[in-house]
């Protein structure tokens, strides 16, 4: 499981670069906006932090938790619930760091 993670970490580095290449390939003139991966180390998030919180990981607990998630809606709504709070707590830390391009435009009124 560690293993499979850490290529899984691996993977999104290279995409995340290739991606913060194709940003800056697109602009002209304009300096490329830093990678997501720059944005997710200033939130903190590093793949040492990712790999600790993988092998604290209790396999048998989620998929117990997965097991009840099916049958018991009480579960389920936990688990969903759970699911959600790390998702909105992820990109809570992430949306900070990210490199906001300035905006051209004009206004009315």
């Amino acid at each position: 499981l560690i293993v499979k993670a850490e290529s899984l970490l691996d993977n999104f580095e290279a995409a995340s670069a290739r991606l913060g290449d194709a940003a800056g390939a697109s602009k002209s003139g304009v300096d490329a906006a830093p990678g997501i991966m720059d944005a997710v180390a200033k939130a903190g998030i590093t793949k040492d932090t990712v790999m600790k919180g993988v092998e604290g990981l209790d396999v048998d607990k989620l998929l117990d938790d997965t097991r009840n998630a099916v049958t018991d809606e009480t579960a389920r709504r936990e688990l969903i619930s759970g699911a959600g709070d790390a998702a909105l707590d992820f990109l809570l830390k992430i949306l900070p760091s990210m490199p906001v391009p300035p905006f051209d435009g004009v206004r009315d009124g």
